[in-house]
């Protein structure tokens, strides 16, 4: 098997938004976080397109915390987007390494970082999920990491526009419902 890539965890803020993984200060509101996500992966729309990972527990919301925790072990390196305002878990994204990926799926490309992203509906349509993978991956570049990938449901069109607006291209159909969509960042 090949070395597990690892990143730094990346740390943003924006005017609205933190970008961050749970962090040392984030222990005294994990109540808090755990119910952020339930709201947000018991959401019916967010996962329109994947009924099969939505979350109908408290238990299993608090799951998904020890799994992001976990996660940094391998491979699946997961960052939440904390509204600042009030401090709302409103979103969560994934930075899936190569060697993960590959694993689980031989038709992803060498050397590419699948993107995974949910936000809560009442939270659309604001450009933030585009403006957090911009930052994001602007961040990536400076830990020499310049190839992505997302696979997206082709009746997805919400998000193959957030893609575009990223210059990601489709790349090839994934399977039957998806597609794979790439872009490298030139340095």
């Amino acid at each position: 098997m090949k070395t597990l890539e690892k990143i730094q965890p990346i740390l943003l803020e924006s005017e609205d938004t933190i970008i961050h993984p749970l962090r040392n200060l984030d222990m005294g509101r994990l109540d808090q976080i755990t119910n952020d996500l339930f709201e947000l992966f018991s959401d019916s729309l967010v996962f329109k397109y994947s009924p099969e990972k939505k979350v109908v527990s408290i238990k299993e919301a608090n799951d998904a915390v020890f799994g992001i925790i976990t996660g940094y072990n391998h491979g699946t390196y997961a960052h939440f987007i904390t509204y600042k305002k009030n401090l709302e878990v409103i979103g969560v994204f994934y930075l899936v390494s190569p060697s993960l990926a590959q694993s689980k799926y031989s038709s992803i490309p060498t050397s590419t970082w699948l993107i995974e992203y949910y936000l809560k509906p009442k939270y659309w349509g604001m450009s933030i999920i585009p403006n957090v993978l911009t930052a994001v991956l602007n961040k990536m570049i400076t830990q020499s990491i310049t190839k992505f990938g997302a696979i997206v449901f082709r009746d997805n069109l919400n998000s193959i526009k957030v893609l575009d607006k990223l210059n990601f291209k489709f790349y090839a159909k994934f399977d039957f419902y998806q597609d794979l969509y790439l872009m490298t960042i030139n340095v």
